[in-house]
């Protein structure tokens, strides 16, 4: 949890991580480790594999170790993996206040495709394949 306190406005806590395992879909967390920072943990990614696409619940990087391509090496295993198993895209949602996270999933090839009606949130894809 040392790396949830670092994300400011969007902590998911306890509740947040047990939820993430609840289910018929097979939820998963993957994990980049680091000798260096948290006892280890360097950032996750929590999805759920949902077919034809995959929802990509939370990406996080531990504070220090951002724009060192932590997060690009857990997203593109992600996008492979989904390529892997046949989805056609994957999808996940990002706060519109958030401008450092929305450039880096732009960068990392997904488009906005909605949003909530508050504005608060904004929906972005990775197309794997056509449909």
């Amino acid at each position: 949890m040392a790396l949830e306190d670092q994300l400011s406005g969007d902590v998911w806590g306890a509740q947040g991580f047990a939820s993430c395992f609840r289910g018929e879909t097979g939820p998963r967390l993957w994990v980049a480790s680091s000798r260096r920072d948290l006892a280890g943990v360097a950032g996750y990614v929590c999805f759920r594999v949902m077919p034809p696409e995959i929802y990509c619940m939370k990406l996080a990087v531990s504070r220090s170790l951002r724009r060192k391509g932590v997060g690009s090496l857990l997203l593109s295993s992600l996008l492979c993996m989904g390529g892997l198993k046949g989805c056609c895209r994957v999808v996940l949602d990002v706060e519109t206040r958030n401008r450092g996270a929305r450039a880096f999933y732009r960068a990392m090839g997904f488009t906005r495709c909605g949003g909530d009606t508050r504005g608060e949130r904004i929906v972005m894809e990775f197309c794997l394949r056509p449909t």
